[in-house]
């Protein structure tokens, strides 16, 4: 691009969408099959019997990767270790990517009662921080160190918001597929910057928001951020050759290729989820009786179970609903362990399936 310079405010950075924006015949048929399969993949966790597992399973995904990106590391087990509010001790990582779920959470809640606004990204943003954060109005932020910056986002609060505000209305007034408009949008709120901190993770909730907005996507079941996160190199070359010569036509034909390769993952996940819950269910009727159903799905909802969890679903006791689940254990159908005063039960055959 001209006079681009990484050390300089990218004040020039133009508004969406870009001039002279077209698709090229095969980036075409890539969206094409992209919003078939997204059809397919929202229609099938639509016919589910027990939607929540997927619902909760396949976040938890998309959470840890979208962190991983940008060095948060934890890993799925304790996150489902912390999603049951145990007394265990957490992570400063995990409770970085727990927020990073509750914000997508937020998100879509949110947007199923109104559309995208800047207000809603401050709120995601803050939800990720863990505290109230607003565009920024400093100088001097950038990308990479003080000695070879990459990239020196745009300055100033006027023109942030000037930015922000073209973007909400892109996405709420284009006639571009919503798949595309979340490839563009997604380059320009990196590009944008809006915020002190978390800007990588709200531009990745903004990508389902999008789906959302555009009726692609009814939850957050796309786990995209783990492609990213496995080309991460490529990814951030794609960003890089938009930034410097406005290199459009490779950041679209990548962005599309993700979305292929996370759509088939997801939808095969959520195939594997249900022939695993299933099988589940078969192989323990006899251990488990008449609460085969209930507890067959409590298991795949929370993989790391408690007693305590049991007894909630059930209403029955803590000796029984403990009997059960040794029951289980010894079935070989759960692993258990004890960590502290807690004592967890490990659906590992549901954990193996979102590992694949």
């Amino acid at each position: 691009m001209e006079n681009w310079d990484a050390n300089k405010p990218n004040n020039g950075l133009a508004f969406l969408p870009p001039k002279n924006f077209s698709l090229t015949p095969e980036q075409n048929e890539l969206l094409l099959e992209v919003v078939g399969l997204l059809a397919r993949l929202d229609e099938a966790a639509d016919l589910l019997a027990n939607p929540s597992v997927f619902n909760n399973a396949l976040p938890m995904l998309e959470v840890a990767a979208s962190s991983a990106i940008e060095n948060i590391i934890t890993t799925h087990d304790e996150m489902f270790i912390a999603n049951v509010n145990t007394t265990q001790t957490i992570s400063p990582e995990t409770v970085m990517a727990m927020r990073n779920r509750a914000a997508l959470n937020l998100g879509f809640e949110t947007i199923s009662r109104r559309p995208l606004s800047i207000r809603l990204l401050v709120d995601v943003a803050s939800e990720l921080i863990g505290h109230p954060v607003a565009v920024r109005h400093f100088p001097g932020t950038y990308i990479g160190s003080p000695s070879a910056r990459i990239y020196t986002p745009p300055e100033g609060k006027e023109l942030l918001e000037k930015l922000l505000g073209n973007l909400v209305s892109f996405i709420e007034t284009s006639t571009l597929n919503p798949v595309v408009k979340m490839i563009l949008a997604h380059y320009q709120f990196e590009a944008i910057h809006p915020f002190p901190d978390g800007n990588g993770r709200t531009g990745r909730v903004l990508n389902h928001l999008i789906l959302k907005q555009g009726e692609l996507l009814k939850s957050p079941v796309l786990n995209l951020s783990s492609y990213l996160v496995r080309n991460r190199d490529e990814y951030y070359q794609r960003i890089h050759g938009v930034e410097t010569s406005g290199d459009w036509a490779a950041w679209v034909s990548f962005m599309l290729e993700a979305m292929l390769d996370s759509v088939k993952d997801s939808y095969g996940k959520l195939k594997s989820l249900t022939l695993a819950q299933l099988h589940f269910s078969e192989a323990n009727t006899a251990v488990l009786g008449k609460f085969v159903t209930e507890i067959t799905q409590l298991l795949f909802e929370k993989p790391y179970c408690q007693i305590g969890h049991v007894v909630q679903r059930l209403g029955v006791s803590r000796p029984t609903a403990s009997k059960l689940l040794e029951a289980l254990v010894g079935a070989g159908a759960l692993t258990s362990f004890v960590s502290g005063k807690e004592k967890f039960f490990v659906n590992h055959k549901m954990l193996e399936v979102l590992a694949k």
